[in-house]
C-alpha cells in the first residue's frame, strides 16, 4: 500500500527533453530524459540556518549538514530515461513495441505517516528525518515492457460497420420505394 503525506513548501524544478523519429509508415522510435531536484523548502531553511545534523557513518558523532548532503524528497529519482519503438502497420494485422524506462537511485519514503512533523524514511541512517546522501538509497533500475499484438478483429470490425452500413441504406430505399407506392395507389 502506498500513502501520500503533505509538504508545506515544495519546490520542483528541472528539465525534459524528448525526441521521436519515424523510420518509415510503421516504424518509429521515442527517446527522452527527465532531471529532477525536487526538495522541501522548510528542510533547506533548517540547513541554511545550521539546524540539521547528521550522523557520521564511521564516528557515529553527530556532524552539521551542508546543503551538498541534503538529496531531496523521497521516491523521486535525479534521473529517468525512457526508450521506445512502437511497429504498427497498415498491411500487417500485428503491432509489437518495446519500452525500457530508467530511473536512477531513489531514497524510499515509510508508510508508517508522520512522527514530530517529519517523514519517518524506510531508507533514514541518521534519525534526522531528511533524505541525505548518507541514507541507504535503492538502486538504479530499469524496467522493460514488450507488447505484442493482433488487429486482426478490428479488420472485421470494419467489414462488419461497412456491411451494416449497406444494408441501413438499402433498407431505407425500400421503405422510399415501398412510400412512393402506396402514395401512386
Amino acid at each position: 500500500m502506498f500513502s501520500y503525506f503533505n509538504i508545506n513548501k515544495v519546490r520542483i524544478e528541472g528539465a525534459e527533453a524528448n525526441i521521436t523519429h519515424r523510420i518509415n509508415t510503421a516504424l518509429n522510435i521515442c527517446m527522452g530524459y527527465q532531471l529532477l531536484y525536487a526538495l522541501d523548502l522548510h528542510q533547506l531553511e533548517l540547513l541554511k540556518a545550521g539546524l540539521k545534523f547528521r550522523r557520521d557513518p564511521v564516528t557515529l558523532s553527530s556532524v552539521r549538514m551542508k546543503r551538498s548532503d541534503y538529496f531531496g524528497l523521497s521516491n523521486r529519482s535525479r534521473h529517468s530515461a525512457q526508450f521506445k519503438i512502437n511497429y504498427q502497420s497498415e498491411k500487417s494485422p500485428f503491432t509489437g513495441s518495446l519500452r525500457i524506462i530508467y530511473r536512477s537511485k531513489s531514497g524510499l519514503g515509510s508508510n508508517s505517516g508522520v512522527v514530530q512533523g517529519g517523514e519517518v524514511f524506510i531508507s533514514e541512517r541518521s534519525g534526522n528525518d531528511v533524505l541525505d546522501r548518507y541514507d541507504a538509497f535503492i538502486k538504479g533500475y530499469a524496467l522493460t515492457n514488450i507488447n505484442i499484438g493482433w488487429n486482426g478483429l478490428n479488420r472485421c470490425r470494419y467489414k462488419s460497420e461497412q456491411t451494416t452500413y449497406l444494408i441501413k441504406r438499402y433498407l431505407m430505399r425500400c421503405r422510399s420505394v415501398r412510400k412512393n407506392r402506396i402514395s401512386k395507389s
